[in-house]
Formats: structure tokens, sequence, C-alpha cells
């Protein structure tokens, strides 16, 4: 219908080589003012948020459980799928609220439908803005250091620096231009494709790369003492000295999985050692560990034990993950924020 009927643009997928009207492909469309392609990818949306979580099956108890992958990933997070029996799904893809180009649109956040038991306590502590936070110390950029060290807002900064406003004139939307740049460009993320992530014109995207290593110029210095260390022997090591060995074609792909592996890879031991052997190995039974996603530990607590000595067990988790990280001469803490449901 799209490329016969209406005659539009054909696209040809990269990995099959074949015409294609895949998520990118309807993206494209619609940038160009296709609403039918705008309409299929809603349907698609409403389907795939339907179909994976909210007709997910639980167990005959009612709970939603999971089946770890004991390899997990390269970066050391955890992985996992439906269990054996076919219930359950990935606990590392829980989406968050979720919009539409337009805005017509809304998934809502499937975190809102879990419950702690009853009589429990459910609680979520997130390691705040961690890789950013990472990658600023890592890189020795002097601005973002400033930022993390003032607890200021980075996602601000960032936004306030690539539309050059000042920083209390910033705008939301403006915010969330800069949070997106700070996620991808970190990473040497090329314009045409966060074009294509922001869905916006080209020639905008370029503009927010080049804007963005303006504001920040040692994140590219960085990347080339990481593809500088790629080149003696392929190893990089995180900041609890885990190596990792790169062994896929020399290239761009290639050193792109490399940026990110130090900051991914440092969250993700953290978050398994300071945070969920931390709780595992406490004297008390009472704090259950239920999940680790990404920078996020989740737990909880019978309201039973009482308040003093939940609040000290929770304090022991915060310290426990707000352990400081060093990186050569350099020594920085990641705050632990938390909520309670």
């Amino acid at each position: 219908y799209l490329y016969g009927a209406l005659g539009l643009r054909t696209y040809i997928s990269r990995k099959t080589g074949k015409i294609t009207t895949d998520d990118d492909a309807l993206k494209r469309l619609s940038r160009q003012g296709c609403k039918e392609a705008m309409i299929i990818r809603k349907i698609r949306m409403i389907r795939k948020a339907v179909s994976t979580y909210f007709e997910v099956e639980l167990d005959a108890d009612s709970r939603l459980r999971c089946s770890y992958n004991p390899v997990g990933t390269r970066s050391g997070r955890l992985s996992s799928s439906k269990t054996i029996w076919g219930t359950g799904l990935n606990m590392q893809n829980l989406i968050k609220e979720r919009s539409s180009e337009d805005a017509e649109l809304t998934i809502p956040d499937i975190r809102t439908a879990l419950f702690a038991d009853d009589g429990y306590l459910g609680f979520r502590m997130d390691l705040s803005q961690a890789e950013n936070r990472i990658v600023a110390f890592v890189s020795g950029d002097g601005k973002m250091m400033k930022a993390f060290n003032d607890k200021q807002d980075v996602h601000k900064l960032t936004a306030s620096l690539i539309h050059n406003v000042e920083l209390a004139n910033v705008t939301k939307e403006q915010r969330d231009v800069g949070k997106k740049c700070n996620h991808a460009f970190n990473y040497d993320m090329g314009y045409k494709q966060f074009a294509l992530l922001c869905e916006m014109p080209e020639t905008k995207a370029r503009f927010y790369l080049e804007a963005y290593h303006d504001a920040y110029p040692s994140v590219r210095q960085w990347h080339t003492r990481v593809v500088d260390q790629l080149k003696q022997n392929k190893t990089l090591v995180d900041l609890f000295g885990k190596p990792q060995t790169f062994l896929s074609i020399w290239g761009h792909d290639l050193f792109k999985q490399a940026y990110s592996y130090i900051p991914q890879s440092t969250v993700a031991t953290k978050l398994n050692t300071h945070g969920l052997l931390h709780v595992w190995h406490m004297p008390s039974l009472d704090v259950e560990p239920l999940n680790v996603v990404h920078d996020d530990l989740w737990f909880q607590i019978p309201v039973s034990i009482g308040f003093p000595l939940m609040a000290e067990y929770i304090m022991s988790i915060k310290q426990s993950l707000e352990q400081p990280l060093f990186y050569h001469e350099r020594s920085f803490v990641i705050p632990a924020d938390l909520q309670i449901g």
C-alpha cells in the first residue's frame, strides 16, 4: 500500500537487503508527512504493548517471574526472559510511559501495575544519572564534572549550552533534547541515527551533534583514547577492574560498543555487588530483593518490623551503593535516590 498505491519512496532493510516497512522505515515516512505510516506505527505500538505486557501470563500465585540467563550480557547487566513454562516476561525491559510522536497515544508505565506483597512496602533505589556521571569523570570534562559536583541538572545544562539560553530559562522540551543528546552523543551516535531516533530533520540533528561536542570537547578526546587502547590489545577495563576484550570487526560499530562498555559495566557491577549481593548477605531476611533493572535495585520490606529498623536497612543499602568510584586521580560518588510504594 505505502510503496505501491501511494508511490512513496521505497526503503530497503540493511539487515536483509529486502524491501521493508519496519519501524525505521515508518519513522522516515512519517517524517515526510505520511499520515498512514504514523497510524500504522501507533497500531504496532499498541499491539506490542498489549501482547508483551498487558496479556502477560502470571504464575498460579499471581506473581510475575522470569528466567535469568546465567551468562548475562557483555556489560554484566542481568539478562532475562519468560520462564521455562512460558509465564512472565523479560524483567529488564519493563516499559516506562511512552507516547507517540504526535502525543495522541500514550502507553502507561507498566511498573505501576506491580505491587509489593500485602503487609510490605516496595522500594526502588535508583543510581542517579549513573552512566552520564561516569562519562563525565572518565572523560575528565570540566563542565560536566562541575555540574555533577554542584548537584546541577546535567540534562538542563546540556540544553542550555546547545540552545545558547540561560540555565533558568531552559524549557521542558529543550531539557528533553539535552537528555537525548547526552545519552546519544556520549557514545558517538551519528546525526542520521539521532535524527531517526528523535524524528527530526537531519540538519537539526547535525547541529545538535556539533553543538554538543563544542560544549563538551573532552568527550571526543575520550573516544580517541578508547580507540588507542583498543589498538594496543582490544581490551578495556571498567572501574572495578573487570576486563573485556572486543573481537568484532574493526570499525565504528566496534568503537561504539567500546565507548559504552566502561560506564555500563561499572553501573552493572556496582548494582550487582554493592546492591543485590549486599542485600543478599545482610544479616536479616526481612529485606527481600526483587529485581535489578539497568540502574535500579528493587526490594521489599515488611511493615511489621517497624519504621526505625526499616530505615536502618535502607540506609545500609544506600551507603553500600554510594561507595566512591575511582578513575586515575579522580574519585566520585553516584547518589542513590529512593522511591517507595
